[in-house]
């Protein structure tokens, strides 16, 4: 399908920034809408405004995740802790009106890229109790899924970004 960035950060959906999708078929919990993401990967970039073609779109629940994917089963295990947790950790959140957008941005970076991203402040201490104790953790019926884009052949030259499934 095709995903086309927006154009601002923060986006307006209160997130990283935002993304539409288009050219999805009927029948998937995706659709041809806009969504609000956050960044996988530090590392590397996206371009706001643009059009990206062939994007791939996995559901991090997935067992059969591409050889050479970008993320760790671990990696992929806590984003998924802290997407269920992450009212927890900042108050009023929710994914109808996500706040602190910032904070949460940070805390997947130190998840997503822990050999070259340490987040300060309360980002920290939230990344610190997510690590502490999202290990094994598995989302139960109802609960949040991330759902990871990836650029179809990009190994990864585009930046890998994330949205939430709502139960």
């Amino acid at each position: 399908f095709t995903m086309t960035t927006g154009g601002t950060v923060p986006g307006n959906n209160n997130t990283y920034f935002d993304i539409t999708l288009s050219g999805i078929d009927a029948g998937y919990d995706l659709g041809n809408q806009s969504y609000g993401v956050w960044c996988g990967d530090h590392t590397h970039n996206i371009n706001l405004n643009h059009t990206y073609t062939n994007v791939l779109a996995y559901n991090s629940l997935a067992e059969d995740l591409p050889a050479g994917f970008p993320l760790s089963d671990d990696e992929i295990v806590y984003v998924n802790y802290f997407f269920n947790h992450v009212a927890d950790y900042i108050p009023g959140w929710t994914y109808d009106n996500p706040t602190d957008w910032e904070t949460v941005q940070n805390v997947i970076w130190g998840i997503t890229d822990a050999d070259t991203y340490t987040p300060t402040g309360n980002a920290l201490t939230i990344l610190n109790d997510v690590m502490a104790n999202g290990a094994g953790y598995q989302v139960p019926p109802g609960g949040y899924a991330g759902v990871i884009f990836f650029e179809d052949g990009a190994n990864p030259q585009v930046q890998m970004i994330f949205t939430v499934v709502d139960p």
